[in-house]
This record gives C-alpha cells, sequence and structure tokens, in this order.
C-alpha cells in the first residue's frame, strides 16, 4: 500500500483517479482548498488536507510522508472569468507542486496537462514530438502549454521524475462541464447549432488507467497523449 499525494480529487479526472487509487488500497491525500472540496475528496474514499496549489507550504504539508504524487488540478474553461487566475494556477501551481514534491521527499510525479498543450500545426496530427506552432487557439491552451514546459524545467531543477500525460477531451459519466456541457445542451434541445470540425475525445475510465500508467512505467520527463478517438463532432453528439 502506497500513501499517494493527489490534487484535483474533487474534480472529474481527480476524483474517477481517487476512486482507482483507494480501489487498489492505496492511502490517498487529497488537496481541498474549501470545505465542499474537502467534502467531495472524502466520499471517493480519500483523506481531504486543506490546502491551495497557490500556497507551497500548505502543499508541503499536505505531502507529509506520501510516496508518490498526481497533480490533477487546475483550471479548466476557454472562457473564463478570471484570466490571471487561470494563468496562475495552471502556470505557477504545477510548479509549486513540483518544489513541494522535491522538499518532502517525493521523487515521482504525474502531470496532468492536456492535448491543446501540443500546439500541433494545421493540417497534422499532434503526436508527444510535436513542434508548437506557436499560436494559441485560447489562454486555457496557452495556459497548459506554459504550464507543461514550466513544469518540466521545474523538475529537471528539483531533481524530481515528472511523466505528463495530455489527455484530449475526457468525457465519460459525471462530465457535466466543458465539451459535456454541450452534449447536455444537445439532449435537453438548447443547442441550435455546432460547429463542424473534428473532436477528439478519451474515455474517463481510460483517461485514469493512462494515469496508472505513467506511474508505473512513465519515462521521466516523457509525455503521453491519452486519446481514444478522432472523430467528427457531429459524430461525437449522436454518440
Amino acid at each position: 500500500m502506497a500513501r499517494v499525494f493527489l490534487t484535483g480529487a474533487s474534480g472529474f479526472i481527480g476524483g474517477r483517479l481517487a476512486d482507482r487509487l483507494v480501489a487498489r488500497g492505496d492511502q490517498v491525500i487529497g488537496l481541498a482548498r474549501s470545505d465542499a472540496g474537502a467534502a467531495r475528496v472524502a466520499a471517493h474514499g480519500a483523506t481531504p488536507v486543506r490546502g491551495d496549489v497557490l500556497d507551497r507550504d500548505s502543499l508541503v504539508a499536505a505531502m507529509a510522508g506520501c510516496d508518490a504524487a498526481f497533480h490533477v488540478a487546475g483550471v479548466n474553461s476557454h472562457c473564463p472569468k478570471d484570466p490571471d487566475g487561470l494563468m496562475r494556477v495552471n502556470v505557477e501551481g504545477p510548479q509549486n507542486v513540483i518544489a513541494a514534491a522535491a522538499a518532502s521527499g517525493i521523487a515521482r510525479l504525474v502531470l496532468t496537462s492536456s492535448a491543446a498543450s501540443l500546439g500541433e500545426a494545421e493540417g497534422t496530427v499532434g503526436t508527444e514530438d510535436c513542434a508548437h506552432r506557436g499560436s494559441y487557439l485560447s489562454l486555457y491552451d496557452r495556459s497548459k502549454h506554459e504550464g507543461e514546459q514550466a513544469a518540466f524545467a521545474a523538475a529537471r531543477g528539483a531533481g524530481v521524475e515528472l511523466v505528463a500525460v495530455n489527455p484530449s477531451s475526457v468525457q465519460g459519466p459525471g462530465r457535466k462541464g466543458g465539451n459535456g456541457a454541450l452534449v447536455i445542451a444537445l439532449l435537453n434541445g438548447r443547442l441550435r447549432a455546432f460547429v463542424r470540425t473534428q473532436i477528439s475525445i478519451v474515455d474517463i475510465d481510460d483517461c485514469v488507467e493512462g494515469h496508472l500508467l505513467a506511474a508505473a512505467h512513465g519515462k521521466p520527463g516523457a509525455r503521453y497523449v491519452l486519446n481514444g478517438a478522432t472523430i467528427s463532432s457531429a459524430e461525437a453528439l449522436r454518440i
């Protein structure tokens, strides 16, 4: 049994990851910023510890005695009400978590990045090794790319083994926000039009499995795209 530190356990991906970790017998310490967040963490069988990814001291205290760590938390919005806050959480947050892991003696950490950070050129397929095109479709895309770069730099400086996973659009039971909100709007008759484009999606359980595989077998300094299918937006909505 391992003692595992996890940010984002109150959210969609982190909550399902907490379920898997607890089910295999790990003791999960879940970071929570509020009482409501702590209740959601506890509902997954994890032990909530109050703290914030922007408060490095709280992270060090929460990680005490942990053997491994997953940093899943982040602001997931393409139209943020607080753009500066989004950048701080998604860029400074990973650096703080890595610094706290180093201070706590945690040698290995898995970062939940995003396929949006790949930045593949138009007309090409995004891969782990593709060169970023140098422009962004949204502030969120920029934050995930810059956050991933900053995280790898911080890990190299701190001597922490960092492995990144880059999920595409994560869908499945319990998803209410992001692209999931579009699906719900369609089913309820509120979505009158949508953009005809290609969309890459990954099932939530496959996404969680990718996190576990990255922790067990991922190469330090590497990133791994997690994707199930790339299909038309019309087909995705029909499914």
